[in-house]
């Protein structure tokens, strides 16, 4: 992963933690292109990846599917009541 432009804050966190991880690397927007060719002439795509999976939790991305899911649930029945009420927004 190459992680470009990290917004201060959790962004920031999040990368530290990819690059620390060995899972990712970061650089400049105009060096994203020739960060990826480096990797990929060095071998270590592969193992970045095998990194990234030794990070995240097993399950992670099932339950990171399952909370959505549930999250837009609730944003559509927010939504549905407000319809059924007079001078409702919905936010």
């Amino acid at each position: 992963m190459i992680v470009v432009n990290a917004i201060p804050g959790n962004e920031q966190s999040n990368e530290a933690y990819v690059v620390e991880g060995g899972a990712g690397v970061h650089a400049a927007p105009r060096q994203a292109g020739a960060r990826t060719l480096e990797l990929r002439e060095r071998g270590v795509i592969a193992s970045m990846g095998v990194n990234a999976r030794k990070t995240w939790p097993p399950g992670a991305a099932e339950r990171i599917a399952v909370l959505s899911e549930a999250t837009a649930n609730l944003f559509d029945e927010h939504a549905m009541a407000a319809r059924h009420r007079p001078n409702a927004r919905v936010s």
